[in-house]
Formats: structure tokens, sequence, C-alpha cells
């Protein structure tokens, strides 16, 4: 796969890019310049927002989106997202809401491209990216092989 994380910010494009490194070698994917697909990784934001927090109010916060895709032929076959601001906080003791959620909007979250886990499968689009619609191919190359049972016969499920 290809890596682009153009869409990071400079001071914390290497801590996104070898969180990245790390997944795909975790799952034995090479990074190749000249591959089909492509992994990107980008930021958005800041957004100002109002997040109302069950009997503790509304608050304004600053809300960045953190995006990781997969691209083949220019088009988005698989992505997954996360944000810096949580919808559910618990607080510590001397914490109030008002101070986390300032912190939290000061920057994205991109532990994210940590904690992401990526696909270990994709299909691949069937012409022209229509939605919902596949080849019945993955992109990449399957470690599945097939195997026969100790009476020679290809295994079969049960239900």
């Amino acid at each position: 796969m290809k890596l682009d994380v153009a869409g990071i910010n400079g001071s914390h494009r290497a801590e996104v890019e070898a969180s990245i490194r790390a997944k795909l070698a975790e799952m034995d994917i090479e990074i190749d310049n000249n591959a089909a697909v492509t992994v990107k990784a980008s930021v958005s934001g800041p957004k100002s927002e109002e997040m109302n927090y069950i009997s503790s109010g509304t608050y304004t916060v600053q809300i960045y989106r953190t995006n990781l895709e997969l691209i083949y032929e220019g088009a988005a076959i698989w992505q997954s997202s996360g944000t810096n601001i949580p919808h559910f906080v618990s607080l510590n003791r001397g914490e109030n809401l008002g101070d986390v959620l300032r912190e939290k909007s000061k920057q994205p979250a991109y532990g994210f491209y940590k904690k992401v886990v990526l696909p270990k499968f994709v299909q691949k689009p069937l012409g022209g990216s229509q939605p919902g619609k596949t080849s019945g191919q993955t992109i990449g190359v399957s470690k599945v092989v097939p195997t026969t049972s100790s009476s020679g016969r290809t295994p079969r499920g049960s239900r």
C-alpha cells in the first residue's frame, strides 16, 4: 500500500506515520509507492460546535475530525474516523467538565491512529465504484489456502 500522511499537521506527521506503519506491519503489509491502494490519513477542523451533556449543561467546543481511508483508483473503499471530543466523560476527583472539554478542544486526538483497526479484507469495487457492488475479489494477496479433510474430501460447514 501507498501511505499518504500529507493531511496531518507537520509537527504530528511522523507520529501518525509511525502508528500507521506499525499497524500495516502487524498485518504483513509493506509500503510500496507503486501500490494500487493508498492509506490516507487526514485531520479536518477545528469546527466550533455546542455539545450538550445531560445534567451538566451545554459547552462550546472545537471539534477536530481524524480520518483514515483506503483509496483505490481515486475512490474511498473503506474509512474510519474519530473526534477529539468525547460524548461521555468520566471526571476524576477535582476535575470539572468545562476544564476537561477546554483541554480536549486544543488539538486533534492523534491517538486515534494507534487505536484504529484496519480491515483484513476489502472487496474490490466493481467498475465505476458502484455502491454495494463488488467484483468478488479482495485487494491484496490472500493467505487463505484450501485444505482437505483426512478422508480426502473437501470439508463442508455444518449448521
